[in-house]
């Protein structure tokens, strides 16, 4: 609780080698009361490591996915019905956030309930957009050129230019200097912004009754607002770190920036309570990661439904088109078919990360 309000943390999940170090930093925090996970994923084993979480923390929640399907953050807005409390302070986390800042829930609630005026509350987060180009402005990064605000550009959202980000702000942690780069708080308005991080009261959705209506992002950080005449705040002096945008994770993943961060949590940030919970969540992802009796995943994947709909039209153009009456024939041309959408729909799709025009630190 925090003057009065529940305070319930909810994080879009679940990604297990991100997770069990996102959980400790929040579980650390007696201001949590609750801790809902939104399981939004059709990976067995990452389904199976949320729902056994309420073994480490009674406070965590698993919250099934409303619709019954997955597909990525598009699947994302159905879980808002549930947020919309009129005495409760949401926080809402990305999975891949990795380093939450200090005092991080405290410093978001005091926030929140100081400046009521605004709709979202969000912290500095590094490898973000905007808040990237705060930095710029402010002088904490240092470019070749100036780069322009804008959400999605190819700059900021480049692979090389995210390892960049996070070797330096890894360097500002091993020296304990996240000081260092606190800046003035800003106000965001008519603007998207990504949402990795959001602080919302409940009064606000139950506007609406937490519908959500496609994007998400879109939706929280300037429809709504913009409809309710509302701005939002970044908070100059609350930090946190998200890990990776899609097109970033190859070369992210290459220069071993996650076990970076877990290397410099564990040895130098955590708490004796967060190496507990840390130790605790590894022991349970070695554990299924070798078990042969798992749940399944009760979930549809939108992705693969949908292909396997434009298989059935492929087919009936085929047979409509040209003469397959080879049973033979037929049955090759449905294994080939099988083949390809087995492989798209497991296809992780990659932005190239060209080293053109980017962002120098």
């Amino acid at each position: 609780m925090y003057k009065g309000y529940k305070v319930v943390v909810n994080t879009g999940a679940g990604r297990r080698e991100n997770l069990k170090l996102l959980i400790p930093q929040v579980l650390k925090s007696k201001l949590v009361d609750q801790y809902d996970m939104w399981i939004n994923t059709l990976n067995k084993i990452d389904y199976n490591f949320l729902i056994n979480l309420k073994d480490i923390d009674n406070r965590i929640n698993c919250i099934d996915q409303p619709d019954g399907f997955v597909n990525g953050v598009h699947s994302m807005n159905a879980f808002y019905k549930n947020c919309c409390d009129e005495k409760t302070i949401y926080i809402k986390l990305d999975d891949d956030l990795v380093y939450l800042g200090e005092n991080f829930i405290e410093k978001l609630l005091e926030a929140r309930v100081a400046h009521d005026n605004y709709f979202l509350i969000s912290p500095m987060v590094i490898n973000n957009d905007l808040s990237s180009y705060i930095y710029q402005v402010d002088g904490k990064l240092n470019f070749s050129e100036y780069y322009a605000q804008r959400t999605y550009a190819q700059p900021w959202y480049n692979g090389y230019f995210a390892t960049q980000l996070h070797l330096w702000f890894l360097d500002i942690l091993d020296k304990k200097n996240e000081s260092q780069i606190y800046t003035s708080n800003s106000e965001v308005s008519n603007t998207r912004f990504s949402i990795n991080c959001i602080v919302w009261f409940g009064k606000d959705l139950s506007l609406i009754n937490g519908v959500v209506k496609g994007d998400d992002e879109e939706f929280l950080s300037i429809y709504y607002p913009s409809k309710i005449r509302k701005n939002s705040l970044l908070l100059g002096d609350t930090i946190c770190s998200h890990y990776s945008f899609g097109g970033q994770k190859r070369q992210i993943e290459r220069a071993g920036i996650l076990e970076k961060y877990e290397e410099l949590l564990v040895s130098k940030i955590f708490n004796e309570e967060e190496s507990h919970t840390y130790k605790m969540l590894c022991e349970l992802i070695l554990k299924l990661e070798k078990s042969t009796d798992l749940v399944s995943v009760p979930y549809k994947g939108v992705i693969e439904n949908t292909l396997s709909k434009f298989k059935g039209r492929i087919f009936a153009i085929l047979r409509k088109n040209i003469s397959i009456d080879n049973f033979l024939t037929r049955k090759k041309i449905i294994s080939i078919l099988n083949k390809k959408i087995k492989g798209v729909a497991n296809k992780k799709f990659i932005v190239s990360d060209g080293r053109d025009n980017l962002p120098r630190l």
